[in-house]
């Protein structure tokens, strides 16, 4: 751009030819250290204010020139692991920072580049033949392909940034002959190969590369499982676009896939390629997302009875669908909903139900058995006390029982004014032992209520009792009820009633009472010591009631 040309000239200089389309002028420009006669010259298309110009000789070294313009430029040689060859071209890739170097010489590495301005270079013979390579041009829109001049021909590789590239002979319509030169006219991707004899050729560069991808396979998902990575590369570098084609199973951002159903989604891993790549084929891998499985909790049901209203069953489902219920016996219970209603006693089998849907499986149906029990109660036994004198008390006793098919739970027994009971479990029914003591001269009759959780029975029964009061000590009836004995009596007199005493009086001739203390013989007979009393006739008072029952006896 500046309009200098540079050329080879002697071991310890080189040409510069300045206004090469006007008034030419020629100099030369000393490069110490040259050596050997320059073989090869590239000036940076990328520093367009000044002349940066590279030089490589026929031994091997290779020489940066700044300023190569200025009557002073700056001339540093690049420390290189080049071998002992001739440099035969140099080219300019991406920027200045990325140069290529080729050598034309049998048994050498004969293609090299840099990515940082020559400070460290890289071999980039791949699979190449041991022939000369005598030039060398980046791809104008893909500076990681490289094409050469060699001596069989034209070769060229599509990545040159990789360990060991893999170049192909690029040859058609081209026969393998010596090259020694290329140019690119970059304005229509024409390549010009000149031979060595065999004239000069030309072709088109393909503007964008071929590029495939490769899709890491993946294994098969459950409903519910965690988001995971899918992983997928291109042959060009180009970063790879994911997307599913049924997004009801399966949804992709960026590479991470997140399940959202059960099912089949297809993953389509893709490339839309750029200046210098063509789009790649999509590559498609199917993801198959099975159904989860769930369970279902349903706890055990409480015995009811045929009076109990309706009530709601409650069960769940670990997927949280909803759960069906079903009764095994419409006689016993229906259930509408989660609703039960009793229908009559006996036993049902309450099934609960999830089918699943498109991302569940059917749970395993539990089952609970549903008792519907009847609970009738029946009181037995006679409560009729008749006449009790006032002061004592009588006891009899009745049984309530439950004749249905459940246990009946009591919970308070209610007895009328006169009447009052405890109670004993016998077996699987109750005793309750009545207990009636007057305080009136009246009748007490009435009913005991039993009050329960009955389904159905007679709850009540009846009772009645009535008070006396014994007015008289010569009562015969009351009389009859002691035997004293013997009589007359020496030691003891001995006492037989059904009454409870403790104790008496004795009452001498004259009128003098002493009390005293009787000892139970067995259950109706008690004793009495008078073997301290002086002989003569005694009166012997027993209680009775609000009473007294007087017998005379004689003690010898």
């Amino acid at each position: 751009n500046l309009k200098i040309l540079f050329s080879a000239r002697s071991t310890t200089a080189i040409y510069r030819v300045r206004n090469v389309s006007t008034t030419r002028d020629i100099d030369s420009l000393k490069i110490t250290g040259l050596g050997t006669i320059a073989t090869a010259f590239r000036v940076s298309p990328y520093t367009t204010a000044s002349t940066l110009l590279y030089v490589g000789t026929q031994a091997g070294k290779l020489f940066k020139v700044a300023n190569a313009n200025l009557a002073s430029p700056i001339i540093t040689q690049i420390t290189t692991p080049f071998p002992n060859g001739t440099i035969s071209s140099i080219a300019f890739g991406a920027s200045d920072n990325q140069l290529a170097v080729t050598f034309s010489n049998y048994g050498v590495i004969s293609v090299w580049e840099t990515r940082n301005a020559g400070a460290t270079w890289t071999s980039r013979e791949g699979n190449l033949p041991n022939m000369p390579v005598r030039w060398v041009e980046y791809h104008p829109q893909n500076f990681d392909q490289l094409y050469i001049a060699t001596e069989l021909g034209v070769w060229s590789t599509d990545n040159i940034n990789i360990a060991s590239p893999v170049w192909n002979s690029t040859n058609g319509g081209l026969a393998n002959v010596r090259t020694d030169m290329l140019r690119i006219r970059k304005s229509d991707n024409t390549i010009m190969a000149a031979t060595h004899g065999r004239g000069v050729f030309t072709a088109l560069i393909p503007s964008e590369l071929d590029q495939t991808i490769s899709f890491k396979t993946f294994t098969s998902k459950t409903f519910g499982d965690t988001s995971f990575k899918i992983w997928a590369q291109s042959t060009s570098g180009l970063p790879i676009t994911f997307t599913s084609t049924n997004t009801l199973v399966a949804t992709v951002v960026d590479s991470t896939v997140t399940i959202v159903g059960g099912g089949t989604a297809t993953l389509v891993a893709s490339q839309s390629g750029n200046l210098v790549y063509k789009p790649a084929p999509a590559v498609n891998q199917v993801l198959t997302v099975n159904k989860a499985s769930q369970t279902i909790s349903f706890g055990v049901l409480p015995e009811k009875d045929v009076n109990d209203p309706t009530f709601a069953v409650v069960g769940t489902s670990s997927s949280t669908l909803p759960v069906t219920f079903t009764s095994s016996a419409p006689t016993v219970a229906t259930i509408s909903g989660s609703t039960v209603t009793i229908v009559g006693p006996g036993t049902t089998s309450i099934k609960a139900t999830q089918l699943g849907n498109g991302n569940f499986l059917p749970a395993a149906d539990v089952l609970q058995t549903l008792t519907v029990v009847t609970r009738i109660i029946q009181l037995t036994g006679t409560l009729d006390f008749g006449d009790v004198f006032l002061g004592e008390d009588d006891q009899k006793t009745f049984t309530i029982s439950s004749i249905g098919t459940g246990a009946i739970a009591i919970n308070n027994i209610l007895y009328p004014n006169g009447y009052a009971g405890t109670t004993k479990t016998v077996g699987n029914s109750i005793e309750v032992t009545v207990t009636f003591k007057p305080v009136n001269v009246i009748a007490y009759d009435g009913a005991i209520n039993v009050e329960s959780d009955k389904t159905t029975g007679i709850s009540t029964i009846p009772v009645k009792g009535k008070g006396v009061k014994i007015t008289e000590l010569t009562d015969q009836r009351l009389s009859d009820e002691f035997e004293a004995y013997p009589n007359p009596a020496s030691d003891f007199i001995y006492v037989k009633t059904k009454r409870q005493i403790s104790a008496v009086e004795l009452i001498d001739s004259q009128g003098r009472a002493s009390k005293e203390i009787m000892t139970r013989v067995d259950g109706n007979t008690f004793q009495l010591d008078i073997s301290k009393y002086a002989s003569g006739n005694y009166f012997l008072v027993l209680p009775a009631g609000t009473g007294q029952v007087v017998k005379q006896i004689v003690k010898n």
